[in-house]
């Protein structure tokens, strides 16, 4: 019997299933977070039970479900996307000032502070109405042009001249956002 216990702690510890951070912080002065083990008492297996939805257990997911049976508007602004886009489901379109999923928005400068993986932006004004509206209503004339090829870029047909010329020029460094195009 102490051999199977010791075994099984050996395994339990091989495999992660038990956090062994101990008190390392959630993000350390460098910027670099420990991620997993800011996560790990909503997702890891070691809490699992039957009795407890993951990922809904998370407040993030819980704002997500809110989000998904709100009336009316389905587009958010929210920091993160993960537990809280997979809670809200398909209807719900979320708008991520960070930029993870968000291919304008990754284009235009970054705020002051960040840390890794977290670059904030400011949303530039008609952003929102044209994700409503599938129409550009962007003031700046240079983010109208930005968003006009994306759309081409990631929306627009597979096979056009037009698509991969505009990803030519994407790629190519020809089109480019000045840091002041807000």
């Amino acid at each position: 019997m102490p051999l199977a216990l010791a075994a099984l702690v050996l395994l339990a510890a091989g495999t992660r299933l038990v956090g062994s951070e101990g008190g390392d912080p959630p993000i350390r002065a460098n910027g670099v977070a420990n991620e997993r083990n800011f996560y790990v008492a909503h997702t890891g297996l070691i809490f699992h039970s039957r009795d407890r939805d993951v990922p809904f257990n998370h407040p993030w997911a819980q704002e997500g479900v809110r989000m998904r049976q709100a009336p009316g508007d389905h587009l958010f602004v929210f920091n993160t996307i993960g537990f809280i886009g997979y809670a809200a489901g398909p209807t719900v379109q979320i708008v991520d000032p960070l930029a993870l999923a968000d291919p304008f928005l990754a284009r235009l400068p970054g705020e002051q502070p960040w840390r890794i993986g977290h670059v904030g932006r400011v949303i530039p004004d008609g952003y929102l109405a044209s994700l409503r509206s599938g129409e550009n209503q962007l003031t700046s004339p240079r983010l109208r042009e930005l968003y006009d090829n994306l759309q081409l870029i990631t929306r627009g047909p597979l096979f056009t001249e037009a698509r991969w010329a505009a990803i030519w020029r994407m790629n190519a460094g020809i089109w480019r956002t000045p840091d002041a195009a807000r």
